[in-house]
């Protein structure tokens, strides 16, 4: 019994395996999404997703461009992304501008873009916590 418990013990050890370096391996696994060479990078970042069953967290698309220090022109700006969720269920994402919605995006990890001045909500469509992160770039078309 003692050399059971000396082993498991001698696993975690060499494993390492905290939540923290779970959640760094999960956050390297996303990549930013490609940028077409008719678009200049503005700005980027981070958002993480935390979504109750059955509920949705609005993402800020001007707000975030605002934090990155990018100032956009509504004519030319897109706000492309990556996601990845940690649960199989996935999000649905939904973006409206103007008073019209549309289907953004939807699973478990994707890549997508719309206008940088849309509104754009992670929708948890199933019965569990859905958690995640997006990375995100904001650019705007070169002139």
């Amino acid at each position: 019994m003692r050399a059971i418990a000396a082993l498991s013990l001698a696993l975690i050890v060499l494993c390492g395996c905290s939540n923290s370096d779970k959640q760094a391996e999960f956050e390297s696994r996303l990549a930013p999404p490609p940028l077409d060479p008719r678009l200049l990078a503005r700005g980027q970042g981070t958002v993480k997703l935390n979504v109750a069953a059955g509920s949705s967290q609005q993402l800020d698309l001007s707000g975030l461009a605002r934090q990155t220090g990018a100032a956009i022109d509504c004519a030319t700006a897109v706000f492309l992304f990556t996601w990845l969720t940690q649960e199989s269920e996935g999000l649905t994402f939904k973006g409206q501008r103007s008073d019209v919605a549309f289907d953004v995006g939807k699973g478990r990890s994707g890549l997508a873009s719309l206008n940088a001045c849309s509104r754009l909500d992670a929708v948890n469509e199933s019965g569990k916590q859905v958690t995640g992160q997006v990375r995100y770039v904001v650019a705007e078309a070169q002139r």
